[in-house]
């Protein structure tokens, strides 16, 4: 049987499942459809998902069956039916066989002609600004390239890129993603970012709060952004209690959906009257920032901040 075959090897189970996805994207496959068979590698055999491939589709054009955790055994006669039948791409008709794999040895002898065909992908091998411009594409941002370089460097795993690539959108408000905004957002360490104290002021942690902010100061971090930071994270959770349940009114906040999760969860933490207090305490903060008191002020006023916003009694 002739077949259409991706098989991604290497990197961990979530990058294995993004990149299937996206492919399936891309492709324009209905990842829930009827025709589109999930299968776990643990419960089946190769053989198995290739017999799954024979069955007749009923709404669409092709048969398409994933494998997340696919073991490949070079000696059965499995694979030398996949060898034999596979081409990377094909024929749109063609029933479509992509799996994830989580390691396999390229050494073998059996593997190279699916590694020479481009059917085996090693994700490891991957270029990492690549991922980055696709994972911008999907969550419809812009990263020119010295910014995709900063990302690649800073943020080494893909759950990390999302998330960054995530906030620096909103925090550009939908602009094309620089060098310069990479650089206001992030210090070099992922723990320590104006998003990691707006993380820590969503959950109420004061003491991580308190922690964040001399640290980032040292870092380089300008005091008024980390403030205007903090009041942005209060405007989000504000807006999101406005909302309530309203499907239509949260939809048209325009935020990624586990952002929108993560502050309906926030808003079950604070009270109505304590985001009012807390934008007239950043407003209080922004005023003294931009004053004439010495610099080594700026943290001890952040801290009154927190403190004001954060502290249980407030």
């Amino acid at each position: 049987m002739q077949l259409h075959a991706t098989i991604l090897a290497g990197a961990d189970r979530a990058r294995g499942l993004w990149e299937i996805r996206r492919r399936l994207t891309a492709a324009g496959v209905d990842a829930h459809a009827l025709d589109t068979l999930w299968l776990d590698g643990e419960d089946v055999e190769l053989s198995e998902a290739l017999a799954a491939l024979g069955h007749v589709p009923w709404q669409a054009a092709r048969r398409v069956v994933v494998v997340v955790g696919l073991v490949l055994q070079t000696g059965e006669a499995a694979f030398s039916d996949l060898v034999a039948g596979a081409t990377a791409g094909a024929g749109d008709d063609l029933p479509w066989l992509i799996a994830w794999t989580a390691s396999i040895d390229h050494r073998l002898a059996a593997i190279r002609p699916l590694v020479a065909s481009g059917v085996l992908i090693d994700l490891r091998q991957t270029d990492a600004e690549s991922t980055i411009t696709a994972l911008s594409q999907e969550l419809g941002v812009t990263v020119d390239r010295d910014a995709r370089h900063d990302l690649v460097a800073l943020v080494g795993d893909l759950a990390g890129l999302e998330s960054e690539l995530a906030k620096l959108r909103d925090l550009t408000d939908g602009a094309e993603i620089t060098r310069e905004a990479v650089a206001r957002a992030t210090t070099g360490d992922p723990e320590l970012s104006r998003f990691a104290l707006a993380q820590a002021v969503r959950e109420r942690r004061l003491g991580r709060a308190l922690d964040l902010v001399r640290p980032l100061l040292r870092a380089g971090q300008e005091a008024i952004l980390l403030n205007a930071q903090i009041g942005r994270e209060l405007s989000l959770i504000g807006r999101v209690m406005a909302a309530g349940g309203d499907r239509r009114r949260l939809a048209e906040l325009g935020l990624a959906p586990w952002i929108l999760s993560q502050l309906q969860q926030a808003a079950g933490r604070w009270r109505q009257t304590q985001i009012l207090h807390g934008v007239e305490q950043v407003l209080w903060a922004d005023e003294q920032l931009k004053g004439t008191l010495p610099k080594r002020r700026d943290a001890l006023i952040l801290e009154i901040l927190l403190v004001e916003l954060l502290a249980e009694a407030g």
